[in-house]
């Protein structure tokens, strides 16, 4: 994992980006000891694959559709 200085990481945000897009973390440090506060990754390495979680109403809410009801995740996260 590549890391940079805050300032570094705004000089170089659009490249910390591209290395981001490119499958690789980029962390991110701050203050005089240089302590990572942030790392950013891609999606696939940190978000559940295959469904959609309702983020704060995980195990809180729920919700039942009709038999054959049928909307996509585009639509539903459109909405």
């Amino acid at each position: 994992m590549k890391t940079l200085a805050v300032g570094e990481f705004k000089t170089h945000f659009s490249a910390a980006l591209e290395e981001v897009r490119l499958g690789k973390t980029v962390g991110v440090s701050f203050g005089r000891k240089g302590r990572l506060v942030a790392v950013l990754a891609p999606p696939k390495l940190v978000l559940p694959q295959g469904g959609v979680t309702l983020g704060s109403l995980r195990k809180k809410s729920s919700f039942r559709t009709k038999p054959g009801f049928k909307i996509s995740e585009e639509d539903l996260l459109a909405s």
